[in-house]
């Protein structure tokens, strides 16, 4: 069973790996303190990171465990166990994020939002806190998952010569 997946398990551990960098990447160029306001733009940034991971990881199933032909319903559930091992992985990834790389995200994110009237102090505790924060990451890693394992198990798709 685990040399079924073991390509799976080794690209859920590179998404982790480019997970934290990105945040190191973010937290450095002030996009967690002094720039806190363009954090939502570049923020979005790390999923073109993530649909380039995943279509290298489907690719990399066909070529290396298929032969080089693998069919659409291979490479539909080749992105599905990818995005179930990335959505295990995530908790751990933002609890390393938060507490090490950047403790002070969520305060300086509240005071951010309060100081340009797009939330209340109400609003800001609800929504800038792990919870919250856990279940929006899961809910984003899923649906892009899907996402990309449904286009890219059709756009990868090979047919068998006879």
């Amino acid at each position: 069973m685990l040399k079924k997946i073991h390509l799976e398990l080794k690209w859920s551990i590179n998404f982790g790996i480019a997970y934290l960098l990105w945040i190191i990447l973010e937290k450095s160029c002030g996009l967690h303190d002094q720039y806190i306001a363009n954090y939502p733009l570049y923020s979005n940034g790390f999923i073109l990171v993530t649909v380039v991971l995943f279509y290298v990881a489907l690719f990399d199933k066909r070529k290396n465990v298929y032969r080089g032909e693998m069919t659409q319903t291979n490479g539909f559930l080749t992105g599905l166990v990818l995005t179930l091992f990335i959505s295990l992985l995530t908790p751990f990834l933002i609890r390393i994020s938060l507490q090490y790389i950047t403790p002070d995200f969520f305060i300086h994110m509240k005071e951010n939002m309060i100081k340009s009237k797009k939330m209340t102090v109400n609003q800001t505790e609800l929504f800038y806190n792990y919870k919250s924060y856990l279940l929006q990451t899961l809910f984003l890693n899923f649906s892009l998952g899907i996402l990309c394992s449904a286009i890219f198990s059709f756009v990868l798709t090979t047919k068998k010569t006879t």
